[in-house]
């Protein structure tokens, strides 16, 4: 058994480091979109935020003109084309795995710096880098849920704001207002292009009221404890057969050590029995 510990321990080391491949990747079609490849130098959040201000700057948006989600929309939508976004083996090789085996989205990143390192992003990914983004710029924000799509909603002077970076609708800023759509999908729907987006009815639902979360609210904080947790199974993983191998060895050192026999008691002397007749 022990000769085989440590050759697992170097695979566990060296493997996946040299795999930074993404098993769960669907190869979704790029469709039509307003995506540049260019803007994938902006790998972090502080760099998109940075890039979003200058754009504000030069076109005098302040943040705290509704026009600035406007803006945040479209430099998130330009970053990102539509797709799931997963840890690669050389990522988090556990997390990956778990996906591959048990499926339910558990390697789908959901920490915005993360996201920020790929070029694609879903509904629910490129929604959390938009909230990352307002909550650096302290704004207001909440999730836009409906039955299979995610959004984000934004507050400046106490009226909320719907915003949408991954399907890009062609949305006049005052039809944003939730005032003015009043919470009912089938409202937003004669925004969005039918014919790149043509199951808005499955995505959206029919008569449906759009669920709103809490504000402010860190979205996905399981998958993001699962994440970390799994990334640090996936670091450290190698040293598991070294430690078998050392208590493996501590055992067999014990059953091994020298006994040292117990001193044997002398013989009693012997007395010498004297009979005296008188």
């Amino acid at each position: 058994m022990q000769k085989w510990l440590l050759p697992l321990g170097a695979i566990l080391l060296i493997v996946p480091n040299f795999l930074d491949v993404d098993i769960n990747d669907q190869h979704e079609p790029k469709r039509a979109e307003h995506f540049d490849a260019s803007l994938s130098r902006l790998n972090s959040i502080e760099k998109l935020s940075a890039y979003a201000d200058s754009i504000a700057a030069f076109q005098q948006i302040n943040p705290t003109d509704p026009r600035y989600l406007l803006l945040l929309e479209k430099v998130t939508a330009e970053r990102f084309y539509h797709g799931f976004s997963h840890y690669t083996v050389k990522e988090n090789w556990s997390a990956a795995i778990g996906e591959k085996v048990f499926g339910n989205g558990l390697s789908c990143i959901v920490k915005p710096e993360d996201i920020m390192k790929k070029p694609k992003g879903a509904c629910s990914q490129q929604s959390i880098v938009m909230m990352a983004l307002l909550r650096k710029k302290h704004i207001d924000y909440r999730k836009v849920g409906f039955p299979h799509h995610f959004a984000v909603g934004a507050r400046f002077k106490d009226k909320w704001y719907f915003a949408d970076a991954d399907q890009e609708p062609d949305i006049p800023l005052a039809a944003r207002q939730r005032e003015n759509w009043k919470g009912e999908a089938d409202n937003l729907k004669p925004y969005y292009n039918s014919n790149v987006y043509p199951n808005l009815d499955f995505g959206f639902g029919v008569r449906q009221i759009v669920e709103t979360g809490s504000v402010n609210e860190v979205p996905a904080r399981r998958l993001s404890f699962f994440h970390s947790f799994t990334l640090l199974c996936s670091r450290f993983s190698w040293c598991l057969p070294l430690i078998f191998m050392f208590v493996y060895a501590r055992k067999k050192d014990s059953k091994a050590a020298i006994v040292v026999p117990m001193k044997q008691p002398s013989a009693m002397p012997q007395v010498q029995h004297r009979f005296y007749i008188s």
